[in-house]
Order: C-alpha cells, then structure tokens, then sequence
C-alpha cells in the first residue's frame, strides 16, 4: 500500500523528534528565549503514551518530553500536525490535550497542590509551504470584538502555544530546485523510515538533515565528492542548517562549505 505525504511526513518527524538531543536542536530557536534559557535541554526525557483522541490520529500525533525549568519539573509537549491547513480551533484542542495531561499527572500524584509546566509546541509542515494561519492564543478563538476583547482582557484565558514550520529550512530551496528534488527529500525520509524498521531504532534528525543536503546538493551540482560526503556525515545540525540554505545561491559546491 502507498504510503501518503501526511504519513511519510508523520513517520520522518517522529524519527527525528523521538531523539531527545535532536529534539532540542530543533525546538530550542523557536521557544522565547528567556524561556529557552531556563529549561534544562540536556535532561529531555521521552515519555510514553499519547493524547490525541482515536479520531484525530490520522491527521496528527503527539510526543511528550519530561525535564526542569529551574529547579522545577516540566513538561514540552509536541503536537506534529499533518493536515492540509491549518486548524482555526488549536488553541483549543492543545488545551484539552494539556488538561488530560494533568489528569494523569495528578493520578500518579494524589497529593499534589500544584501541576509542572507544559509548554506546547506545534510542529506544522503543510505540503505546499503555506504558513500556519491559525490563532495561537486560546483567547483569539473566542468571538468578540475588539472594543468588548479589551474590555474582557483579565477574564479571557491566555493559553499560547508555539509553532514550528519544520519545512522552513528545507521546503525554499527544495521548492526552487523542483518537483525532483521534492521526490528525493520524501525518498530519503521513506529509506529512514526502512531503516529504522530493519535496525530496531529511531533515526536522528542530524542524519536526516544530512541525507537530505547530500540529495539536494546531488540535485544542483552533480554527483557529491567523498570528502564533501565526508564533511556532511561528520557535521552538526547547525552547519548543516547552514550548508543547505547555501545550496540555492552557490554556484559551485565548493561555495556551499566555504566559511
């Protein structure tokens, strides 16, 4: 059976986001910064179990970090959303995913007076590159107008959340390059996918960014020289981030590595 975009893209990014470093590479520019620094992203912990109910599970899935902000425990929740659009009511259905949270939390802590952190996270990759269009704040869902808004402001819930356009580094230049090139990125995941299937384990997003660059630079400028090759495979995440946004304006592949 042929597997479909929103399944290759759902089966690709969990790969990459089910490894706790990759994870944090990818989620630490897009969380405000005074934010970013107070978690503690070397002790990101996976956690089982989901909050999507059955119904939803064909257009989006979740995964659920543990880890401190300051001295306090903490949660990142992930939401990868891989609909068509954007969904107008988010803001709502991550309420309610974070309020079962703290349901089972507080079942396994009978005694609590308080609930940890969660921080909510939307990864988003529309096919055609279109941006997420939807409220962010659960407060925006709510109809009112802006005169009877400003009114009602400190009864109105602020319940934000964050988006993550993971085709933001990729989809420019891969869009640019072709239809092709777009075939060769979904290739790549799918070989991950096989991959992690044969050899019991999660691929991490480093070496996916890098298969992907490989198969774009192979796209631009031909077969890749092994010490490029090399270079790639050794590389971390933010020079790879950096090699592929170099790959549409390079006109050699020697200007795509120059420091």
């Amino acid at each position: 059976m042929a597997v479909s975009p929103s399944n290759r893209h759902d089966s690709y990014f969990r790969h990459v986001m089910s490894r706790a470093a990759d994870a944090a590479a990818e989620l630490r520019p897009m969380v405000p910064k005074e934010v970013a620094t107070r978690l503690h992203w070397d002790e990101m912990e996976l956690q089982s179990g989901s909050f999507v109910s059955a119904e939803l599970q064909s257009r989006c899935s979740d995964i659920l970090y543990r880890t401190r902000y300051d001295d306090r425990e903490a949660y990142l929740y992930l939401l990868l959303e891989h609909q068509s659009s954007s969904d107008p009511l988010m803001a709502i259905r991550l309420a309610e995913y974070e309020v079962a949270f703290w349901r089972r939390w507080l079942r396994d802590n009978p005694n609590a007076r308080r609930v940890p952190m969660v921080f909510p996270v939307v990864l988003f990759c529309d096919p055609d590159g279109a941006p997420w269009a939807a409220p962010t704040d659960l407060s925006e869902v709510i109809d009112l107008d802006d005169a009877s808004r400003a009114a009602l402001a400190d009864y109105l819930p602020r319940w934000r959340y964050v988006v993550d356009d993971l085709a933001a580094v990729l989809e420019p230049v891969v869009d640019q390059l072709g239809p092709e090139a777009k075939e060769a990125l979904m290739t790549t995941a799918e070989r991950l996918e096989a991959k992690g299937r044969v050899e019991g384990r999660v691929e991490g997003r480093v070496e996916g960014r890098g298969e992907a660059l490989l198969e774009l630079l192979a796209l631009r400028f031909g077969p890749v020289p092994a010490d490029y090759t090399q270079t790639v495979h050794r590389a971390s995440i933010e020079q790879l981030r950096k090699w592929t946004a170099r790959v549409l304006t390079a006109n050699a592949i020697q200007e795509v590595f120059e420091h």
